[in-house]
């Protein structure tokens, strides 16, 4: 029996890339690729290629995308970690030049520090105290200036006789990472307060001597975190110390010189969490302080 005719005279696989050229069809007349075996037909032109197919591009292009869509997150924290950092140290320089005073801290992720080595130890810097100047000039601006320090943790705005209004609140709102805010002494009324509803993670609140009443603590109510409240010298009453039952977290309460009574402390027996409560200047009794101890026993009441 002669030889068969070999086929295809010239073609590759299109699975493999295998040249098939010289091959001879089998005896079932199936035509296979020797090397992957897949099949293929030699009047079909469709079936094969004509051309080699470049297998080594593709295997650059397939790592390449594999390295990118394995680094593509890293590379975009930290290039979201570099705006941030620029953008507040433009604002933390600001606040300095018209004499605020600004404390930084370091949020650098273990995995970075074990990364860089301290190559980029500026990157992840973070705004973490800032006290107002006294001077009113560059003000507005300076309030501007904190409303970019995003990772702030303590604002100090108390100083005596300062001229923070209910609006300036209005530029704390992006202030997420915001834990302590000091506004003793300020103009800050119920208006301001409704300001603060977003600053979930807010542990400490100093309003003493501001002018908010019994209906601007209602603003209060989803400080879940809220841990440290001075209320000293407000106009607060009986009545405002039912707003505060929705704050089981709060340890330190500050009452001194408000118009609570007995009748009002009542509504502090659910705070189970507090431990320091100051009565001074104001109309509890004794008898007030021994049932509010009955409900509380851990806490300390100073009067």
């Amino acid at each position: 029996m002669p030889a068969a005719t070999p086929i295809l005279p010239h073609g590759f696989c299109t699975a493999c890339g295998y040249e098939l050229q010289g091959l001879t069809p089998t005896p079932e007349a199936i035509y296979r690729c020797p090397e992957c075996g897949r099949e293929f037909d030699p009047a079909n032109p469709k079936s094969f290629l004509a051309r080699p197919r470049r297998r080594v591009l593709r295997r650059i292009v397939k790592i390449v995308l594999a390295v990118f869509c394995l680094t593509l997150p890293a590379t975009g924290y930290v290039s979201c970690q570099y705006w941030q950092t620029h953008q507040e140290a433009k604002a933390i320089q600001i606040l300095r030049d018209y004499g605020w005073y600004v404390t930084t801290y370091d949020t650098t992720p273990p995995w970075a520090k074990a990364i860089l080595r301290g190559h980029a130890a500026g990157l992840w810097k973070r705004a973490d105290y800032v006290r107002m100047c006294w001077r009113r000039k560059n003000f507005t601006q300076s309030l501007a200036a904190v409303r970019e320090l995003k990772s702030l943790r303590d604002l100090e705005l108390d100083f005596p006789g300062t001229f923070i209004i209910d609006d300036d609140l209005a530029k704390l709102k992006g202030l997420p990472a915001l834990r302590e805010l000091e506004l003793g002494q300020t103009w800050v009324s119920d208006r301001g307060l409704a300001n603060l509803k977003g600053l979930t993670m807010l542990q400490s609140l100093s309003l003493q001597s501001t002018r908010i009443t019994d209906a601007g603590l209602a603003n209060l109510n989803g400080l879940k975190g809220l841990q440290h409240l001075d209320l000293k010298g407000t106009s607060i009453t009986d009545a405002g110390l039912a707003n505060l039952q929705n704050l089981p977290a709060l340890q330190y309460l500050d009452l001194t010189g408000t118009s609570v009574t007995d009748a009002g402390l009542t509504n502090l027996n659910s705070l189970t969490s507090l431990q320091d409560l100051y009565l001074a200047f104001t109309s509890v009794t004794n008898a007030g302080v021994t049932a509010l101890e009955k409900s509380l026993p851990v806490c300390s009441v100073s009067r």
